[in-house]
């Protein structure tokens, strides 16, 4: 021991100057003379280079030298050789034995990998329940990052029951154990501490913890202070750090703020967006007036410009605007269109937002960004659009979807709203596929809340152009916290009965267990008028998601529906 104390001491700088070359000739002297210890610490200097040329297979040699006895992270590091082939040849049989020889010494490491194993299989094999016993068994054992994704999944509800408050509990004992090693776990922490989730809420306390997870590199922390500077939430409101940290965020690479900005740009103040303005001309990004709008020259430079190093182009999607002609809008509907380059002719997707009777949501409303979800479907081989129908954002003209006159409507006012937002969706369809290079048949038609409204409507009229329906959380006439019908479900039901009568295509809704606007029998009974009068529809009821089912459709959702959308679309979408 008396090699590997004088080895710390040099590799850590206690009481002298940091010198690795010294700490390894001692790591290496405790090491042959049987030191588990300076075996394991000689391993971690040849895989990371310090002090040293790296040498994965030294360090692979020096962590089976200490596995053999019985060190817990040693066989952790060994199984990590034989699943990543660097230092030893690919063996994952024998990487998975090492690693639950390595768990079963105390490593919660080596729980956490065995999780990540099972978690990300490919499609059809990935185990996310086995994933999740893994992954708790991480946390039990103390592993911080093991917390961590724990309480993710519990969040999230992925192989495991949703549950937000157990969650938060172990966000917050991850934090506690890490500090700003893991600011991740700071991020989190906050975040509950912020809606009082399993604890009191505390605005300032949780300011302070997004600025310290921030400060340690955490992009979703930078993004969080930037959002509170500008509200003034739990901090001194300061728009230009706002700004600032913001930028930090783009810069650093994180794509879900820049997504989440473009789509609603409305939830950060005009001064902020006047900031960033100033930032990126200050960086010779942008030469546009610094008025706070969300121009489409604007909307370019944040796409095309700011993430990463200034000027790099990074995104894997090309993103356009164009315009569809519709009776009564001066400028036709806006849509953005999202795709991959390719010479050869990809299928369409037409992807349809909610509806809100709030005027000033309606105001604000824009076309989702080109991120994650446009992503998926562009790999699959699809140009994405996003259109925004009349009455909404920049496209303007007459709200036209709603149903009631007063309180309740009739089921054929829900039919009438129905078929006008119809005639936007095959609008852009028909527009879409005379003006971009993509193939006149095999689309698809994907619509969430009152966008699958339209897109249940759509499929009434059989266009033979599209191959399948998609109905995310469809609806109309509910109303938060009232899962069975703001009005009761009979007019709405009856109302799909209607469309049912005409539609032949096959069509795939999904639902949420814990929706508060449509629940499970609300669904069904939807489902059940439709298929009755004829329609053809296959319903897949989704557990408890988050707080809130209604918004599993978003980009953090993706990884639990995406599979259930992708294999209905090899079924029913294919080419050929």
């Amino acid at each position: 021991f008396g090699y590997k104390n004088l080895a710390d001491i040099f590799y850590y700088g206690r009481g002298v100057d940091a010198d690795l070359p010294r700490a390894l000739l001692n790591y290496r002297l405790a090491a042959t003379n049987g030191n588990r210890f300076g075996m394991y610490a000689l391993g971690l200097m040849f895989d990371s280079g310090k002090g040293t040329t790296a040498d994965h297979k030294t360090a692979c040699d020096w962590y089976e030298q200490a596995a053999k006895q019985k060190h817990a992270l040693a066989t952790n590091n060994l199984a990590a050789c034989y699943y990543s082939a660097e230092g030893r040849p690919q063996n994952v049989a024998k990487a998975l034995r090492l690693y639950e020889r390595a768990a079963a010494r105390g490593s919660g490491h080596a729980f956490m990998n065995l999780g990540d194993h099972y978690a990300t299989l490919p499609d059809g094999d990935a185990d996310q329940k086995r994933a999740s016993t893994y992954y708790q068994k991480s946390a039990d054992a103390g592993f911080a990052r093991g917390m961590v994704e724990y309480g993710l999944r519990l969040y999230e509800g992925v192989g495991v029951k949703s549950d937000t408050e157990a969650a938060c509990e172990w966000f917050v004992l991850a934090a506690a154990s890490a500090g700003s090693s893991l600011p991740v776990a700071l991020n989190n922490a906050a975040y509950c501490t912020s809606n009082g989730i399993g604890r009191s809420r505390n605005e300032r306390a949780a300011s302070s913890m997004f600025l310290e997870a921030a400060e340690a590199g955490n992009l979703d922390g930078m993004r969080n202070i930037a959002f509170r500077l500008d509200r003034g939430l739990g901090v001194k409101r300061d728009r230009k750090k706002a700004a600032h940290w913001f930028r930090t965020a783009l810069k650093s690479g994180n794509t879900s703020a820049l997504n989440e900005f473009i789509s609603q740009p409305f939830e950060y103040s005009k001064a902020f967006r006047r900031e960033l303005q100033r930032i990126l001309r200050k960086e010779k990004l942008y030469d546009g007036p610094v008025d706070g709008r969300v121009t489409e020259l604007f909307d370019e430079v944040l796409w095309t410009r700011t993430i990463g190093e200034a000027g790099e182009k990074t995104s894997r999607l090309a993103q356009s605007f164009t315009r569809v002609a519709r009776a009564g809008v001066k400028n036709g509907l806006l849509v953005r269109v999202c795709r991959k380059k390719s010479d050869k002719p990809q299928r369409l997707m037409v992807m349809n937002h909610g509806l809100t009777s709030v005027r000033k949501d309606r105001k604000t409303l824009r076309p989702n960004a080109c991120g994650p979800v446009a992503e998926h479907f562009a790999n699959l081989g699809y140009v994405v659009a996003f259109p925004i129908r009349r009455g909404y954002g920049a496209t303007g003209g007459r709200f036209v979807e709603g149903a009631t006159t007063r309180r309740c409507g009739k089921a054929h006012q829900f039919v009438k709203a129905g078929k006008e937002m119809a005639a936007d969706i095959k609008a852009t369809l028909q527009h879409l596929l005379k003006t971009e290079n993509v193939e006149d048949r095999n689309a698809v038609i994907f619509g969430h809340s009152g966008g699958g409204w339209g897109t249940v409507a759509l499929s009434s009229e059989n266009l033979p152009e599209v191959a399948t329906y998609i109905n995310f959380s469809g609806v109309h006439g509910s109303r938060k916290g009232r899962p069975n019908g703001n009005c009761g479900p009979a007019s709405v039901s009856a109302a799909m009965g209607r469309f049912g009568r005409s539609s032949r295509t096959p069509s795939l809704w999904l639902y949420v267990e814990n929706d508060s606007y449509v629940g499970p029998a609300f669904a069904n009974r939807m489902k059940r008028a439709f298929v009755k009068a004829g329609g053809n529809a296959k319903l897949h009821m989704f557990p408890d998601y988050q707080d809130e089912g209604h918004y599993l459709v978003g980009d953090e959702g993706l990884g639990i529906w995406a599979p259930i959308v992708t294999d209905w679309l090899k079924k029913h979408a294919s080419p050929g």
